[in-house]
């Protein structure tokens, strides 16, 4: 019986993934052209080359196509498992036949019958194993990823919820207007002058007040633009190589995969150059050299775990090097250059296969030893750095909207005031126009700290108003005001305006509703729109601000009757 993890590999989004095949492909050609070339001569590697890089490429592209096709819609209707071992052995035997006929066709062999019967069931069966076993690894990677993420999304949680229980977000407020304020200082210092000078000579009211729209319309609006693009910070996602180093502790040298296939690939060139007679002595000095190399190694690692990574490198090369020796000085074969092409594919098979038996096996066990030593590798620092740079994001687009909606447009009143004033020749109001006007540059966020949230209501409201004409937005409240706090009522807005943005740049939608609703362990804040769908990619802004705010309680997934993108966050209290 398999697991569900297993399951979801074989039938799922992961069931045909491009980068591992394209990883492989270098490998998977080279060893062709080692094992089959006879005189390695540069005509006949070079045919080889063709042969294998034609038939690896003909099954890419039936990979494609399935892809395209029977696993079209696999991520929200899976594909039954039987199919994904189908593909593997048929496009696996379409290959081998492929490169059976190439080599026909560039006079590399002569009977085209047993050029393509003799890699037909070979290739298939490699392409039998290879394609599930691929599924499985890039599955565990995708769930090793999605439960880290879990982890750290909870980790910046509760420094988020410690930094705004503390003063330290009065600290950076404080610090983060200082920074604005004095670059703001630098770049309204001509316009700041030019009051002072044209105060007294009133007559140049109309330069004036261009220059205040100006600085509006330029210095105010940059730097408000910038202060709102401001970088995410995130930890580095994991890999393969991650992935790797864990199994490594834990599933180094499974040999219950490693033997069976190594065994049955090596009997093909073994009964081609030594005949049925020597196959099963040689089949078992390979499987005892390779079995005692391997355990060695597990017990060392094991011992000392600090030179594991090093135990592991010397044990791969040992054991790709104990086939060719074993030959020579236990069955007294001949180093001639077909030796050399099947120890050179020996080389690179045997640690490839070790290397991917363990990945197999650590995809399968799914352990939580391989997450905690994933886990481990988070550096606490870095997770308080993420969360603080979170809070910095909302503060910074809390300025930006302020200086956008605030001082923006008390300097474009200003000038509106002061050009009324100048036309109807009133130097008194003019005066008084110009020194608010002073004001208003000499102490940009003086209107700032007074500027506080209302209830959630009504600032989902405010909201509502200003995405008129850009989406259509419904609003369902199922709260009452006094269920959601200062700081809820702020991440929420937060929340509901990065989702706004995103379904209209990333999903392209017209229309989009917000429902709050209470729970038990607090709020559940969902927003739907009628976009294209959520779509792959790395995580950002957006991501990392859900962490802070929910925690790993959100989810990103197609909306109703899967259209459209559908964004649910619980605010737990």
């Amino acid at each position: 019986m398999l697991s569900i993890s297993t399951r979801t590999a074989l039938t799922g989004r992961w069931a045909i993934s491009r980068n591992p095949y394209i990883l492989i492909a270098p490998t998977t050609v080279a060893s062709v052209v080692l094992i089959e070339a006879t005189s390695f001569e540069a005509r006949e590697l070079g045919g080889w080359l063709i042969a294998s890089a034609g038939g690896y490429l003909v099954f890419c592209v039936l990979l494609y196509l399935a892809h395209l096709t029977i696993y079209r819609n696999r991520a929200t209707r899976p594909v039954t498992v039987p199919w994904i071992f189908a593909i593997g052995f048929l496009f696996g035997a379409i290959k081998g036949a492929t490169t059976g006929i190439l080599s026909v066709f560039l006079g590399l062999e002569s009977n085209e019958t047993e050029a393509v019967s003799a890699r037909f069931f070979a290739a298939g069966f490699l392409g039998l194993v290879g394609v599930p076993s691929i599924a499985i690894v890039m599955n565990a990677l995708q769930e090793f990823r999605e439960k880290r993420a879990e982890l750290i999304a909870e980790q910046i949680l509760l420094e988020s919820k410690e930094l705004q229980s503390q003063e330290v977000i009065a600290a950076m407020s404080a610090q983060l207007r200082s920074s604005i304020e004095n670059d703001l200082s630098v770049l309204l210092n001509d316009v700041k002058n030019n009051l002072d000078e044209k105060s007294v000579t009133t007559d140049s009211w109309q330069l004036l007040a261009d220059d205040l729209r100006t600085t509006a319309r330029e210095t105010v609006r940059e730097m408000s633009h910038r202060l709102w693009a401001r970088p995410s910070s995130s930890v580095k996602d994991i890999t393969l190589v991650d992935i790797g180093k864990a199994m490594i502790t834990t599933s180094a040298f499974p040999l219950r995969f490693i033997l069976p296939i190594l065994l049955v690939s090596s009997i093909p060139v073994n009964l081609n150059d030594h005949g049925s007679s020597e196959v099963p002595i040689r089949l078992l000095v390979l499987a005892f050299t390779t079995s005692l190399i391997y355990l060695s190694a597990t017990l060392a690692i094991h011992r000392w775990r600090k030179y594991r990574y090093q135990t592991y490198v010397s044990a791969l090369i040992l054991a790709a090097l104990a086939p060719p020796l074993t030959a020579v000085y236990i069955f007294g074969d001949t180093v001639d250059q077909k030796f050399l092409g099947v120890s050179i594919t020996i080389a690179i098979w045997l640690p490839l296969l070790t290397i991917t038996c363990g990945l197999i096996d650590t995809s399968l066990k799914q352990r939580q030893e391989i997450l905690d030593d994933l886990q481990a590798q988070i550096d606490k620092s870095r997770v308080r750095t993420i969360s603080e740079n979170n809070e910095t994001v909302r503060l910074s687009s809390d300025m930006a909207k302020y200086l956008h909606g605030n001082l923006q447009s008390r300097l474009m009143a200003s000038a509106l005031a002061i050009e009324i004033a100048g036309n109807a020749k009133d130097s008194k109001a003019l005066l008084t126009e110009i020194e608010k006007a002073r004001q208003s540059i000499a102490t940009p966020f003086d209107q700032f700290t007074s500027n506080e949230l209302a209830a959630v209501s009504v600032e989902l409201s405010r909201l509502m108003v200003v995405w008129e004409g850009i989406l259509s937005t419904e609003l369902v409240l199922s709260s009452s005001d006094e269920d959601v706090s200062k700081i809820d009522t702020r991440n929420i807005i937060h929340v509901v305006e990065e989702a706004f943005s995103n379904a209209l740049r990333h999903g392209l939608a017209t229309e989009a509703t917000v429902l709050l609703v209470p729970t038990n362990s607090g709020i559940s804040l969902t927003v739907i729109d009628n976009g294209i769908g959520p779509r792959d990619g790395s995580p950002g802004l957006g991501s990392s601000l859900f962490n802070s705010i929910a925690g790993s309680n959100w989810s990103l997934t197609r909306g109703p009757e899967g259209v459209g993108t559908q964004l649910n966050l619980q605010i737990v209290k």
